[in-house]
């Protein structure tokens, strides 16, 4: 009996007889399987539902029972359950987890295979959830750090041989759920103990089914199923098995592909060896790259063989004994081709000659458009068409390399390297730094001379190395190119083997040159290791370290790296470095000795982006005391609310009592706007999200006018995302200074403003959250029932509309109430600014219609539009007497009369409204009837639409009419004039409440905090104290405004609600508060309109709206000037787009204005005050009487702007002695900034030895030993996690004379020498990168010395190698006499004059003064002066000592 079973419920108890019956049935055939279905109870038991809860089988009711089986009259008689039901014929299903480290093996048997029953109408994420519980799975790597994992379904399918898809590549099996994933738990996590988790497990795995059924998703009986999990790779991200094994397999059978491809075309088996019937490679139709790097599917024009003497050992003893003839008649002539002639013309390239072993071949179809055949062998490269190859195919027997004689081109400067290297496809990058290392002293001899095949440093079994096959392969190309034969040379045999060894550099992708030569550079050195096995070296006890001098240390330090490392590039190109680091905490210093054999300097800290911000703080009584904080008429108080005044009476920036302050910010040139706004954050105290940056174009309208006329510039404004960048590109660098290097980049100028809106905090809105859980539940059954409802009640207001969508939850109200409490009090525009949201949808219900009589202007609603959309809006226009149709609908756009003429009856009409719709254009208004209300295809508001959950946001510009352009342009213009700014508004806010809020917005641009803002500075007191009374006039009438427009919002939504400041509104009927028909509001909004209108005219502007791209008002105006500027419109005619903002009730902001619109502030002419003898007396000289904020700027960021330019000085102090001129920065400036103290963060894992834990300690690094070839790599690619770029900055290295002193450390042995030749370099070679960060191209500059081709050179002193040649210049030069077989006269003459040319212009280099430089750009070489070798490209630089170490020289040389 097995645990948890209860009788009844689980099994059954059958007396003998009735068990002899059963077992006669079904015991002698074989097992039937059989499931037990529970059902669900429910109050119908037709409406039964299958269950699998044991709890709920425990609670059937057994009361009614259906089957009786009576064994003898003796027994009681047995009764089985009804509510147990049992499946004769389930389904059954084999299912097991595919091994995540062989996702293809064949089988599903064992251990992790289980046979599971079900039924077809089962839901498939519950067969889903029985295979995860039942399928435990064990890999760690299946889950990540929280335990969950990733899982998926596959189904067996029958996949016939002739059909093979796209599909078939995961074998015969395929997803059921395709795209989809589900959620896979830990063992650990027992859902059953964990309500919440066993909901999202739930969730989720029917998000991955869809809800759908096994049968639905076409599975059937005796299914094989395999349950797939994904693990977690190194990156921590989810790898699917059978798809990675799917790649690699692809990948593995290209591979194949093109192994035989190669074959095919060098004519060899699988074996390597030669076929007797070669095919027909001449015509073959294949894919092939050209030098640029693209792809064409040409044909083989022409193919170059090598004969092979093949012969027995029956031959070989024939031919000793002297029967030559007999044996040469046995052996036979094996061709085997070596390259192949590709016409690239056609497509606007050149004839190549192309290596059969070159990745620049493949199959027909594989890079390009072309047919593929069918074929998976390396035959399905395309032949050529019968008859074709034997026309013009001319096969070269003999030829291994091109013939320098012959069509190749021939060294200009034998004797000097000057032998360019084909690009393979995109290997420029390989090209440049192959080239710069043949020009390396020493190692160069030692290669050229095969010195490590006389002394035994081939070191074939280093398992870090290649075997030394890239150290050969590497040797045999510099042979080629210092031969003094070839002009170029195609490197694919070394490109092959560097493939090889290095799958990076096996392809056609663009790559790092640095990279690439930091591998050859540890290639060579592990190939060329003396140390065959390498011992183990204990690292250097710290104690001892302390205790000892640092001189013994670095001995030591580098006595033990020579332990396991002693080559030709351990002597001659590797350094020290001593890198100290220290302990913040205990103040412990660690010295390491780091080798190197090259350093990466990067670019000074300088190179940050510097932005100059400006932020506008939003106007509260603090900032604006002159008309927020005023108090009303009648109260004696000074001041409305009490603030705080600075102690020494001087307003600091950052300071909430300030309107505009300016800030210097220095961000990293990878840096978004996001950083931006956190570092403003943190200096301003303003949070980032209530922060809008902003770019800035200051448009100066006239140069004539003073500084002090606010009219002469006008700032516009343009939004920056979040995600801009990066900063980089955002500034506005002047490129003419930057690249003269006269002067630092001037920071980038941006506004910031501060979200004009605050909301009011409430106190209960915690309490409230918490309430909202508890009656979340209730509020859902109440919507259920409301929805039953919906079906039901369709014939009058008693439906949804009636009742359910006007209905309040206590939690609804208790928020309203709250919120009435302080909407419209003192406070409200001056401090705070509440969200009316509760109260709109309060209102909506309460002022719902149920007749036609009900309907009221500005009336918000959700409803439908004819795509059945939900949108909220608001009723704008009542239409009444319309004609309605036959069949009870509304006529839309009716002009049919009333009365019906035929029947002389009045015929029926209909009262409908026009609704616009929040963010939409009056075009897309709809009309609505009251049946349309009743029938609920109009809702109140936000029952069926979101709120939106962003403010309302326009721009707000300045703008003044122009009176002094109308003598010339005959007519007065509109023109924009002072700081634009963006405004906030709630969306539900009335526009009346929207109008305070802009009036209070522009008080900022009208507070004087001297006695000569806004008048003329030489003006008298009188003049003066009359100017600061129309101030004060101004900024009173602005205040009442403000207070007239919040008291009458506040009592439209009191009244709306039916009640007032008397009766509280906890005190009302609750029934009666949803109701409030008799509400009229046209008493109290023309009560509004009156007080409004009595003051309007006495601002100093006036609020219009107008469309964003027509600020201007008059823009389309026939009147306007050709001549205007793009700010300036003329004032005659009009526009149809500009009205005068509506201080209204009936209309909210949110669906008055969108983000199309603007808002206009037209400043009035300044009053004049007239004398009785008509002489007109003006208190202002400016046009307006506009006065822009006093600026206040952070005292931190004085400093940092003027820092740029005294670094930029510290950067010129260096000098530099470049041909390149003084542009840019200096080569030392780099070293400095590498030798400079550096703060490590804890990302870098540095652990103190003494804490024993990972601090962020200051690290600093010295140059220790200075190699004889040092080796300078620019960081010139910066990155981060969404940016990156390319630092275009000039480093002006030396040509000659670069002292390493300034940067070694004092006690290093470079400094204990007596001479200085042993610190100065001289530059060798440099690798220029040209392009950015997709995609760029590398030449190699590189000074030319003189060098055998057997490796002779002098390197003891080389500054330009005058008089040094080791080429048989004569031997070149000298005309041969005779004819020689098979060569025209003709052509022998050309190719002795190309020698004598090459000679002749070696001999110049030797014999000159002036060092030769050379640029290789790929197979093209020609000289440079070097004047041109500094540029702003030099990515890597070479440079040798100029006394170069004796024992090296002794060691390395081959000069006799």
């Amino acid at each position: 009996r097995r645990e948890r079973t209860s009788k009844g419920v689980h099994y059954v108890l059958v007396p003998p007889s009735v068990w002899d019956i059963l077992y006669e049935i079904y015991g002698g055939g074989p097992p039937i399987p059989r499931m037990v279905l529970p059902l669900v109870k429910v109050q119908n038991r037709r409406e039964r539902t299958f269950s699998t809860d044991s709890k709920q089988m425990e609670e059937e009711d057994m009361s009614v029972m259906s089957v009786e089986v009576v064994a003898t009259d003796n027994e009681a008689p047995l009764r089985i359950p009804e509510a147990i039901q049992v499946a004769t014929h389930p389904w059954i299903f084999h299912c097991h987890v595919c091994d995540a480290s062989q996702p293809y093996r064949r089988g599903d048997a064992g251990s992790m295979s289980i046979r599971i029953m079900t039924v077809p109408d089962q839901p498939l994420w519950r067969l889903f959830a029985e295979v995860v519980v039942r399928l435990s799975v064990s890999n760690t790597k299946a889950f990540n750090a929280e335990g969950l994992g990733k899982a998926r379904l596959w189904r067996r399918i029958e996949i016939s041989n002739n059909a093979k898809d796209a599909s078939t590549r995961y074998g015969p099996w395929s997803l059921v759920c395709k795209n989809r994933f589900a959620m896979l738990p830990h063992m650990q996590q027992n859902p059953s103990t964990s309500k919440d988790f066993y909901n999202d497990l739930r969730e989720d795995w029917e998000a991955y089914a869809d809800h759908a059924t096994l049968e639905s998703v076409g599975m059937t009986n005796n299914d094989r199923l395999m349950l797939e999990y994904a693990v977690v790779n190194k990156t921590g991200d989810f790898v699917w098995p059978r798809e990675a094994a799917a790649k690699a397999g692809r990948l593995r059978h290209l591979a194949e592909d093109d192994l035989n491809f190669k074959r095919m075309l060098r004519g060899v088996d699988k074996d390597d060896k030669p076929l007797e019937n070669h095919p027909r490679v001449a015509g073959t139709t294949i894919d092939a790259m050209d030098s640029t790097g693209r792809w064409y599917q040409v044909e083989i024009s022409e193919i170059r063989n090598n004969e092979i003497s093949e012969s027995s050992e029956e031959d070989e003893e024939e031919m000793d004994m002297g029967n030559n003839v007999a044996a040469a008649g046995k052996s036979r002539q094996i061709i085997e081709v070596r390259q192949v002639r590709i016409n690239f013309m056609e497509h606007g390239g050149h004839i190549e000659w192309i290596d059969v072993e070159s990745d620049r071949l493949a199959i027909a179809g594989r890079f390009t458009l072309g047919k593929e055949t069918t074929n998976g062998d390396a035959s399905k490269a395309s032949g050529p068409p019968d008859g074709k190859a034997k026309q013009s195919v001319a096969v070269k027997k003999g030829t291994t390399e091109p013939e320098p004689n012959g069509g190749s081109k021939r060294c200009t400067f034998p004797g000097y390297g000057a032998c360019g290297l084909v690009n393979l496809g995109n290997t420029c990058y390989a090209n440049s730094a192959l080239q710069c290392i043949s020009y390396m002293p020493l190692l160069r001899a030692y290669l050229l001379s095969s010195q490590y095949k006389t002394t035994g440093d081939l070191n074939k079994d280093n398992p870090l190395g290649t075997g030394g096959k890239l150290l050969e392969e590497f040797s045999d190309l510099l042979r080629i190119m210092w031969s003094g034969k070839y002009g170029e040379k195609s490197p694919t045999r070394f490109r092959g083997h560097l493939g090889r060894a290095r799958s990076q550099f096996s392809g056609a992708d663009q790559q790092d040159a640095q990279e690439l030569l930091n591998y050859m550079l540890d290639v060579l050195h592990e190939d060329s290791n003396k140390v065959k096995k390498k011992p183990y070296v204990e690292a250097l006890e710290d104690d001892w370290v302390k205790k000892t001098s640092l001189p013994r240390v670095g001995q030591e330090a580098w006595r033990r790296f020579l332990r396991r490392n002693r080559s030709i590039i351990a002597d001659v190109a590797m350094g020290q470095v001593l890198n100290t680091v220290a302990c913040p905490k205990c103040h412990f210093s660690s010295r390491n000795f780091d080798p190197f054999n090259l350093l990466s300097l990067p670019f000074p800290t300088v190179a940050d982006v510097i932005f100059e911000v400006t932020v506008f703080r939003r106007g509260t009584s603090l900032n604006c005391p002159q008309t927020l904080n005023r108090t009303k008429k009648g109260d004696r108080r000074r001041e409305r609310f009490e603030r705080k005044k600075p102690t020494d009476g001087i307003l600091k920036a950052p300071s909430n009592q300030l309107i505009e302050e300016k800030y210097a910010i220095a961000m990293s040139r990878l840096a978004d706007i996001g950083d931006l706004r956190m570092q403003l954050q943190n200096i301003s105290g303003i949070s980032a999200g209530r922060l809008k940056l902003c770019k800035v174009e200051e448009l100066v309208i006239s140069q004539d006018m003073d500084d002090s006329n606010p009219v002469k510039t006008y700032i516009k404004v343009t939004g920056l995302p979040d995600k801009e960048g990066p900063c980089v590109k955002v500034a506005n660098t002047d490129s003419e200074k930057e690249e003269d290097g006269a002067a630092p980049p001037s920071p980038t100028k941006i506004v910031a403003f501060e979200s004009t809106l605050a909301p009011r905090p409430i106190q209960s809105i915690k309490q409230q959250q918490k309430e909202a859980a508890d009656e979340k539940k209730e509020e859902d059954e109440e919507i259920e029932s409301a929805t039953a409802s919906e079906d039901e009640e369709s014939d009058g207001p008693g439906g949804l509309a009636g009742d359910a969508a006007l209905h309040r939850s206590p939690r609804e109200t208790r928020l309203l109430k709250e919120l009435l409490d302080v909407y419209g009090d003192s406070r409200e525009c001056r401090i705070y600014d509440s969200d009316p949201l509760p109260i709109s949808k309060a209102i909506s219900r309460c002022l719902w219609p149920q007749t036609e009589k009900d309907f009221k202007l500005g009336l918000r609603v959700d409803a439908i539009d004819h795509r059945s959309h939900w949108f909220p809006g608001s009723v704008v226009e009542i239409i009444e007497g319309v004609a309605a149709s036959e069949n009870g609908e509304v006529t839309k756009n009716s002009t049919s009369s009333p009365i019906d003429t035929d029947t002389n009856t009045a015929a029926a009409t209909e009262t409908k409204v026009r609704i616009h719709f929040d963010n939409f254009s009056s075009k897309w208004d709809e009309t609505y009837t009251i049946e349309q209300f009743i029938k609920g295809q109009v809702r109140p508001l936000y029952s069926h639409a979101t709120p939106r959950v962003k403010p309302t946001e326009f721009m707000v510009h300045h703008r003044y009419t122009d009176r002094s352009a109308s003598k010339t342009n005959g007519g007065a213009t509109n023109a924009l004039f002072g700081q634009a700014f963006y405004l906030q508004c709630q969306n539900e806010w009335s526009t009346a409440r929207a109008g305070a809020h802009i009036l209070a917005q522009a008080s900022r641009f009208l507070v004087r905090l001297s006695s000569s803002d806004g008048g003329d500075g030489t003006a008298d007191s009188a003049t003066v104290n009359k100017v600061k009374r129309i101030y004060e006039k101004i900024s009173g009438t602005i205040s009442d405004l403000i207070d007239i427009l919040i008291d009458f919002d506040r009592r439209y939504a009191l009244a709306a609600l039916g009640t007032d400041e008397e009766v509280p509104f906890d005190e009302m009927n609750q029934a009666d508060s949803f109701r409030n028909p008799s509400f009229d509001s046209s008493s109290l909004s023309a009560a509004l309109i009156e007080k409004v209108r009595s003051l309007l005219h006495k601002l100093p502007f006036e609020v219009r709206v107008c469309t964003a791209d027509a600020p201007l008002g008059t823009s389309s105006s026939p009147g306007k000037a050709k001549d205007a500027p793009s700010n300036q419109s003329t004032s005659s005619g009009s526009n149809n787009d500009e009205v005068p903002f509506p201080f209204s009730l009936m209309r909210t902001i949110g669906n008055f204005m969108n983000a199309r619109h603007a808002v206009i502030l037209h400043w009035r002419d300044p009053p004049v005050e007239k004398k009785s003898n008509s002489k007109a007396i003006h208190y202002f000289t400016n046009p307006v009487m506009y006065i822009r904020p006093k600026l206040a700027t952070h005292k931190s960021s004085l400093d940092l702007l003027e820092d740029p330019a005294k670094t930029n000085k510290n950067n010129n102090r260096n000098g530099t002695n470049s041909p390149g001129g003084s542009a840019g920065l200096h080569l030392g400036v780099c070293l400095t900034e590498f030798c400079k103290q550096q703060q490590l963060h804890l990302t870098d894992c540095w652990r103190c030895p003494r804490c024993k834990e990972y601090r962020e300690g200051k690290q600093n690094m010295q140059v220790w030993r200075l190699p004889d070839l040092l080796v300078f790599h620019i960081k010139r690619f910066n990155c981060s996690a969404r940016w990156r770029e390319k630092i275009t900055t000039k480093i002006n290295f030396p040509l000659t004379g670069l002292d390493m002193s300034e940067w070694c450390h004092s006690d290093s042995p470079v400094m204990t020498e007596d001479t200085e030749d042993s610190y100065v370099y001289d530059l060798i070679g440099v690798m220029n990168h040209y392009g950015g960060m997709t995609g760029g191209h590398y030449v190699a500059m590189c000074k030319a010395t003189a060098c055998g081709n057997e490796g002779s050179e002098e390197v003891a002193y080389d500054f330009n190698g005058a008089g040094a040649s080791f080429y048989d210049l004569e031997e070149e030069s000298g005309t041969q006499t005779g004819w020689r077989l098979g060569r025209s006269k003709d052509k022998e003459a050309a190719v002795n004059q190309s020698k004598v040319a090459a000679a002749n212009a070696s001999k110049g280099v030797s014999e000159s003064a002036e060092p030769l430089w050379l640029q290789f750009d790929d197979e093209l070489v020609e000289p440079i002066p070097p004047r041109n070798v500094v540029s702003e490209m030099a990515y890597v630089l070479f440079y040798r000592r100029r006394r170069i170490t004796p024992s090296n020289i002794a060691k390395y040389s081959t000069l006799d």
